[in-house]
């Protein structure tokens, strides 16, 4: 198969790192987080209202994310907000629901 991306060789470095990336998003809760902190930035509580998980489990995820340099937090009013920052991720994202979704529409043959 053709690389339909021409994607250039990666270095060792490189490739340590995507894996590294590619584990943060390896999560259910992390993937959810991401798409929704994509359509806007929001606190712990709203994100864990929004997706209905408990709040320290959403906090510990967000921690995760954090770790990896995905996402970055603020404070106002007390309140931790937190955003996407690595401005990459929404097209891998939509690369990854796009794959999904044609899974589910099962081979083209």
């Amino acid at each position: 198969m053709d690389n339909p991306c021409d994607i250039p060789e990666i270095s060792a470095e490189s490739a340590q790192l995507a894996a590294e990336t590619l584990k943060a998003l390896a999560h259910p809760l992390r993937l959810r987080l991401l798409i929704g902190l994509l359509e806007r930035e929001d606190y712990v509580s709203s994100l864990a209202r929004r997706l209905d998980v408990a709040q320290p489990v959403v906090s510990q995820q967000l921690g995760v994310l954090k770790s990896h340099g995905l996402v970055r937090s603020r404070t106002r009013e007390g309140c931790a907000y937190y955003s996407v920052c690595e401005p990459h991720i929404g097209p891998v994202l939509a690369c990854i629901c796009r794959c999904m979704a044609s899974r589910r529409e099962g081979p083209a043959d």
